[in-house]
C-alpha cells in the first residue's frame, strides 16, 4: 500500500488497486480450491495441489482471455 502524500490520488488509488488485486487469493482452475496465488510476473501457482500456469500479470485471467473463454462456452 502507497501511504504517502507523493505522486497524486489518482495514481495512489490506482497503485492500491493494482497491489490488491495481484495479492488476492484465486480459485485453482484445476482442483478448484481458493489457493491460487501470484508467484512471480505472469506466473500463478496453487499452493494445494501445485499447480502452475502462466496468467496475467496481476490477476490469473486477462480480460480478452475472459471474453474468449465465455465466446467457447468454457466459463
Amino acid at each position: 500500500m502507497l501511504k504517502t502524500n507523493r505522486y497524486g490520488k489518482k495514481i495512489r488509488t490506482l497503485y492500491n488497486e493494482i497491489i490488491a488485486k495481484q495479492r488476492a487469493k484465486y480459485e485453482c482452475p484445476k482442483c478448484h480450491s481458493k489457493t491460487l496465488r501470484r508467484v512471480s510476473f505472469s506466473i500463478w501457482e496453487c499452493k494445494k495441489c501445485g499447480f502452475k500456469m502462466a496468467g496475467g500479470a496481476y490477476t490469473p485471467y486477462t480480460e480478452i482471455g475472459e471474453f474468449v473463454l465465455k465466446m467457447l462456452g468454457e466459463r
